[in-house]
């Protein structure tokens, strides 16, 4: 097969092309970072589109639908399940903190505005 119709394969994407590439660069990569020249590159590329990959996408759509089953399977559950009762807590309100400085008498801007 030529790479043309490697690239029209329904369950090649451009988003898993650029993940592979990704991948392959970070095996390299020391520390974070890697230089990899555009050759290389495209011949990550090639080797994305040529590699016969159909029955392993398979696989994971496959679990990722059971896994999302799986998971409505809990939120029904959890929604089903009568909920308690829930008392709203009592609202505290913070007690103002007076400064050693304050004097008898003496006004307090802050309060005034309902700081």
């Amino acid at each position: 097969m030529g790479l043309a119709q490697d690239v029209v394969q329904e369950h090649k994407t451009w988003k898993k092309c650029l993940d592979y590439i990704y991948g392959q660069a970070r095996r390299q990569a020391t520390g974070n970072r890697a230089a990899v020249r555009d050759d290389v590159v495209y011949e990550w590329a090639e080797d994305y589109y040529h590699k016969d990959d159909k029955a392993e996408e398979e696989k994971k759509a496959k679990e990722a639908a059971e896994r999302k089953k799986k998971q409505e399977k809990r939120t029904k559950k959890k929604k089903s399940e009568p909920k308690k009762a829930e008392v709203p807590k009592p609202v505290e309100e913070p007690k103002a903190k007076k400064n050693s400085k304050d004097m008898d008498g003496q006004i307090d801007m802050f309060s005034m505005m309902g700081m």
